[in-house]
């Protein structure tokens, strides 16, 4: 079987040969076009249509990458009579297909589907992609053996692998084109927005609402949309009135606030939809609006007043529109003159631009002038003030000045008000003061009657001389005045002032003399020389251990005051020594006894002594002196002293009548 087919395989390629010389018509082969998916298999057809009769066929089939055939599943259909095949693989996706017979029978049919080889592809194999089955080399032969091939018409095979496109969940709108798919052929994705609602873009930045994309595996994406926007538009009917704000593009059902600021001088009225309220807030229709808001201007007042409504008048007041323009005038009474606008301007009239917040506009008057003249009686007893140029009507202070010594009496119109206010009156007028000089008194005085007397006193002239005099008492002399001049008698020339002047006198000195009767025993004080009468202390200081018991006069009295008398005298403290308690006790009178207790004068000396009860002994003093007895001298204060005993000490024996019968202790 072998070498029979080798033989045909021969015998065909050179009938191959001869097909390319001599070509028939109307007998093509070709192959089918498959769908499959990767690593499964499928039955490939190749069909014959042919005009000639057909008994034996020969060609080449070159598969695409990652495809193969199975030599051994040729299967073929109903058209074969006795007929054999054979594959075989001659290299890398290249196949040789021969189908002969034995009997050189033909083909049955004309047309249609003769036999078909199982196709397997692999994982590697693009999806969606149509590749080629192309055939070549094909011959076809009758019995007489001569290729009658016209035509081969080469297959696909299309790698069918299925994926998903899913969508992340998107808000306000959704994609079509999502599901399974075909990897690897386009797919069409549409972004469709919800009502109010438009798309934006893809997660990709794509903003193409319908857009093809070609998967290979599954896939998410993702469409964002927003709102649909439409512009607000917020205006002033006059922008020099006022603005608006709140201008912007905005989604649709979305709430805005507006509002409106009227400028300075001028006020809003309501918007052009005739809302008034502002600001206020408005929801987004499904269209672009406008709203105007509507201003008006301020009317402010315009006041021109006077100044003073005795000097004159004014005429213009009104409440006017901001910016519009207005005469005021000032009007002066009769004896006045306008001088000016409160503003420094000078104009009348004038003509005024309405400001913000209106303005008053007062006018200024101003009187006429008058003289008013001001003089002294005497410029030695007094000076005057206030004169001068004055505005009519007005009050004027003069006033008269009296110099030192001297005082003011009245004006020559016969007014004693001073300093007074006169009314400028028309033309002026003139006024004169008068003066005369001032009485003082004149007080001498004694600083002490007892000591001498002055005279002098009495109310004299400014100016005018008189003579003081003192006389000192007996056992008193005159010293000075009070100013401290020494001259008596003494001439005073009065001042401008009232004065007082006082005699002053003193006393003669005498001797006070002050003594002890023992220096031991105490010391004085306040021995002197002293003014007569005056009181003098004097003391008298008791030396430790001794006190005062009296003056040389039978006083007691310590310190005392003595007063001085005439020729002075003389003082002697005298002493005597102090007594101290010397108490003598003994310490436990179980044991013993103590005498020497006494009341005893200051340094004097006094035997004490201790006596032992029987048993007992003297052991010391409580100052720890051991003498006894002992002579103890008197201190300058109370004094105890305990004298301490003791127990004498004896034995004592003890035994027992009989040691065997028992023992003693202690």
């Amino acid at each position: 079987m072998k070498a029979i087919t080798k033989y045909l395989f021969m015998a065909l390629c050179a009938l191959a040969v001869t097909f390319t010389a001599e070509a028939q018509t109307a007998n093509t082969l070709s192959a089918g076009q498959v769908q499959l998916e990767p690593e499964t298999s499928v039955a490939l057809p190749f069909s014959l249509d042919n005009t000639s009769e057909i008994v034996a066929l020969q060609f080449n089939v070159t598969l695409p990458s990652g495809a193969a055939f199975d030599v051994s599943s040729l299967s073929f259909s109903a058209r074969r009579t006795d007929h054999v095949a054979v594959v075989r693989n001659t290299s890398a996706g290249n196949y040789m297909v021969m189908v002969y017979s034995p009997t050189n029978s033909a083909i049955s049919g004309d047309g249609g589907e003769l036999f078909s080889l199982q196709l397997s592809v692999g994982s590697n194999v693009a999806s969606g992609v149509s590749q080629p089955v192309e055939l070549s080399s094909v011959v076809l032969t009758g019995r007489d053996g001569k290729n009658v091939a016209t035509g081969a018409v080469n297959g696909s095979i299309q790698v069918i692998r299925y994926i998903t496109i899913s969508a992340e969940p998107c808000e306000n709108g959704h994609i079509e084109g999502l599901g399974s798919h075909i990897a690897g052929l386009p797919v069409t994705l549409k972004a469709v927005a919800d009502e109010t609602y438009h798309f934006v873009r893809w997660e990709d930045g794509s903003n193409n609402e319908e857009r093809t994309v070609v998967p290979q595996d599954n896939m998410v994406v993702a469409a964002f949309f927003s709102r649909d926007q439409f512009s607000l538009t917020a205006v002033p009917n006059n922008a020099e009135m006022g603005s608006a704000t709140g201008s912007g593009v905005y989604d649709y059902n979305s709430i805005v606030t507006i509002s409106a600021a009227a400028n300075a001088g001028y006020h809003f009225v309501q918007w052009s939809d005739g809302v008034v309220t502002n600001p206020r807030t408005v929801t987004m229709g499904y269209a672009n609006v406008t709203y105007t808001a509507e201003f008006a201007v301020n009317q402010y007042n315009i006041t021109a007043t006077s100044s003073d409504a005795v000097m004159g008048s004014t005429s213009g007041s009104g409440l006017f529109d901001f910016k519009s323009e207005h005469q005021i005038s000032a009007i002066a009474n009769e004896g006045y003159h306008f001088t000016g606008w409160n503003d420094g301007n000078t104009d009348n009239p004038r003509t005024v631009l309405v400001p913000i917040g209106g303005a008053t506009h007062v006018a200024l008057f101003a009187p006429n002038k008058y003289d008013i003249s001001v003089n002294s009686s005497d410029a030695e007893m007094g000076s005057v003030s206030g004169a001068g140029n004055f505005d009519y009507l007005s009050s004027v202070e003069i006033s008269a000045t009296a110099n030192t010594g001297y005082h003011f009496t009245q004006w020559s119109d016969g007014v004693t008000e001073n300093p007074r206010s006169v009314v400028v009156p028309l033309n002026g007028g003139s006024f004169v003061a008068e003066f005369a000089p001032n009485q003082y008194n004149l007080i001498v005085l004694s600083d002490n009657e007892a000591m001498g007397s002055a005279a002098g006193t009495g109310l004299y002239d400014f100016k005018t001389s008189h003579v003081v005099s003192a006389t000192a008492n007996e056992g008193y002399h005159f010293v000075q005045w009070s100013d401290e001049v020494l001259e008596n008698p003494r001439t005073i020339v009065i001042g401008a002032s009232d004065l007082t002047l006082r005699a002053l006198f003193a006393p003669n000195k005498y001797d006070i003399s002050v003594s002890s009767s023992d220096a031991e025993m105490g010391s004085v004080s306040g021995a002197g020389s002293f003014d007569y009468l005056s009181s003098v202390e004097i003391s008298a200081t008791a030396n430790t251990g001794y006190h005062f018991t009296q003056w040389s006069d039978g006083v007691t009295e310590n310190p005392r005051s003595v007063v001085v008398p005439l020729n002075g005298k003389s003082f002697t403290a005298e002493f005597a020594p102090n007594q101290y308690n010397l108490i003598v006790l003994s310490d436990n009178e179980v044991m013993g006894s103590a005498a020497g207790t006494g009341l005893y004068d200051f340094k004097s000396e006094h035997q004490i002594s201790a006596t032992a009860n029987e048993g007992y002994h003297f052991v010391q003093w409580s100052d720890e002196v051991l003498e006894n007895p002992r002579t103890i001298v008197i201190g300058a204060s109370d004094l105890t002293l305990r004298a301490s005993f003791a127990p004498n000490k004896y034995d004592i024996s003890v035994s027992s009548s009989d040691a065997e019968m028992g023992s003693v202790s202690g």
